[in-house]
């Protein structure tokens, strides 16, 4: 890729500044899905990572319905970052309800 072509694409990418899309959108929704990411596998951050995903799947089950797939994702990221918080009981009654929802 090209240096012109480079600095185009990041002039695509940058947020435009009078740009509000709101806590419920899907921009914000990915950013703070990231953000989990980041705590989770980055910082090792495993009960802030479970705080995000929780909230993630709170709007999401909201927004999209308890059986929508990125509302049963975010459940599933919860249920391990609490497993990487070895608590496993809590971890195991997470994934169990994953199951009956998937079924």
């Amino acid at each position: 890729m090209s240096m012109s072509a480079l600095r185009a694409s990041f002039v695509c990418l940058r947020p435009c500044p009078d740009l509000t899309v709101g806590k419920d959108h899907p921009f914000t929704l990915a950013v703070l899905t990231r953000l989990a990411r980041l705590l989770l596998d980055g910082k090792g951050d495993f009960r802030g990572a479970e705080d995000l995903f929780r909230q993630l799947h709170s709007v999401f089950e909201r927004t999209m319905g308890s059986d929508h797939a990125s509302t049963l994702v975010s459940l599933n990221n919860a249920a391990f970052a609490v497993y990487r918080q070895r608590d496993l009981e809590r971890a195991e009654a997470l994934f169990r309800a994953l199951i009956v929802a998937y079924e």
